[in-house]
């Protein structure tokens, strides 16, 4: 089943949506369906388990550096201990 709607669009967005569409030789509505198919499964995200990532990084580098994670350690702990002296603490 398909849905028939009407959008407005700026003319950098149509534009793009007809430059995607020449090379790959489909229509612009499969351009958009793609599009938002691609956008919703990155907003979804990966959907890995605790097993996944540590196997991930096995093999790859750390996301940051020692001295980085230091800070994010140490900024964290403040964080924290800021909580831990409020109103309920």
């Amino acid at each position: 089943m398909s849905i028939h709607s009407t959008y407005v669009l700026d003319p950098q967005t149509a534009q793009n949506i007809k430059r995607l569409a020449r090379p790959s030789g489909v229509s612009q509505a499969e351009v958009i369906r793609r599009s938002v198919r691609l956008a919703a499964e990155r907003e979804a995200g990966p959907k890995l388990s605790p097993a996944d990532v540590v196997a991930h990084y096995m093999n790859q580098p750390l996301p940051r550096d020692r001295a980085e994670t230091q800070r994010l350690i140490k900024s964290m702990r403040r964080l924290r201990h800021k909580d831990d002296s409020g109103p309920c603490g």
